[in-house]
């Protein structure tokens, strides 16, 4: 402070018109950067709500078509007895016309299906290019206590199953939707089975992993209980749910999404990448079938890359400015200061003599300093 007071007014006047212009500066620069931020902030959320769209509504119209397919078989099991023969067909053709269905089964209650005293299913599946049927074993698979059989039986209504590996059946990871059937015994309506079709999460994956946001966005699937179903990091896939994630990761921003997803709802919220710690934010909806939810992540830094990149070349401009601008006021202070000089550094008395010699001699000083008049 003492070194600005002790300076000439020059450089106060210099100083002082720089600060001020410097923080007018810094706040149109914030308020730009600022208004920049939100409006493409904006433009995020919009394309997380189109892209999250467009992507469950493919995966939506072959889980419609699955569902579809599959309860259109009840009809005809709820008729009457059918052959092992005409069962091989139905599920042969149900595979064979939808290349989205891994896999077709029929599995009865026991001692409901004719000529057999226990459990009976059989099941059509692709193989090797081709499509297979055969029997599933009631002993070792022990079809009835898997939950694409018993979901449906209790709850009297199709549903989807949560994900799982397919041991015995397919051996493949798969997702079932399966639809129960009955048939009318004297007043009664009785169940009599399942008709499921197995969608390989391959598919899903592929799907899901094609999404691409900047350089380091993704996208993933969760089941209703969160269970991830696709996800980049191949290791959490099937062996971990989001809240496992959220709890291994001490992360309760996590765990509230989680939740906000498994609920079926639809936001957008701040999130920390699990791949590459990366800051940013996540959009999600859920899936119309099975209660599954996909949520896709937008990196932050780099969605922001073109607007700190206008905020540098911003300040390069303006700092450049200043430079022109303090030049100026140098020019400008120093044209203003120099009679203060320059008297400042005159004889003592010289500036008193210069007065006294004007009231002394009025007229001469009066024709010097007044053109004479024409004529």
């Amino acid at each position: 402070m003492r070194i600005v007071k002790n300076r000439g007014i020059a450089f106060k006047l210099i100083a002082l018109i720089f600060a001020g212009s410097m923080l007018v500066f810094g706040l149109i620069l914030g308020m730009d950067y600022m208004v920049s931020r939100q409006i493409v902030l904006e433009k995020v959320k919009s394309n997380a709500r189109y892209l999250t769209e467009a992507t469950l509504n493919r995966i939506q119209i072959v889980l419609a078509s699955i569902e579809s397919v599959t309860r259109n078989q009840t009809p005809y099991l709820e008729q009457g007895p059918v052959t092992q023969e005409e069962l091989a067909i139905m599920v042969r053709s149900l595979v064979e016309k939808n290349p989205e269905v891994y896999g077709c089964a029929i599995s009865f209650e026991p001692n409901t299906f004719e000529g057999k005293s226990s459990y009976f299913a059989i099941y059509g599946y692709r193989s090797e290019g081709d499509i297979r049927t055969g029997t599933l074993d009631a002993i070792s698979y022990q079809y009835e206590n898997k939950d694409w059989y018993q979901i449906p039986k209790e709850l009297n209504r199709p549903e989807w199953s949560e994900p799982y590996f397919d041991e015995g059946g397919g051996d493949i990871l798969m997702a079932t939707y399966s639809a129960p059937f009955y048939r009318t015994v004297g007043n009664e309506q009785r169940f009599m089975g399942v008709v499921s079709a197995d969608l390989s999460l391959s598919w899903l994956q592929q799907l899901v992993s094609s999404i691409r946001i900047q350089r380091t966005g993704y996208g993933f699937l969760i089941s209703k209980n969160g269970t991830l179903i696709t996800h980049p990091n191949s290791d959490l896939v099937m062996n971990d749910t989001i809240f496992a994630v959220a709890e291994a990761r001490n992360a309760p921003h996590i765990r509230e999404i989680g939740r906000a997803m498994i609920r079926g709802e639809t936001g957008f919220a701040p999130w920390t990448s699990i791949v590459t710690e990366k800051q940013g934010w996540l959009g999600f909806a859920p899936l119309e079938s099975g209660g599954w939810s996909l949520g896709v992540f937008f990196p932050e830094d780099e969605l922001m890359e073109d607007v700190s990149r206008l905020t540098r070349n911003a300040i390069f401009m303006g700092l450049a400015g200043f430079l022109v601008l303090l030049g100026v006021i140098f020019l400008v202070a120093n044209s203003i200061t120099k009679p203060l000089r320059e008297l400042g550094h005159s004889r003592p008395g010289a500036y008193r003599k210069r007065v006294a010699d004007r009231q002394r001699y009025p007229d001469e000083h009066l024709a010097q300093t007044v053109p004479a008049l024409p004529g």
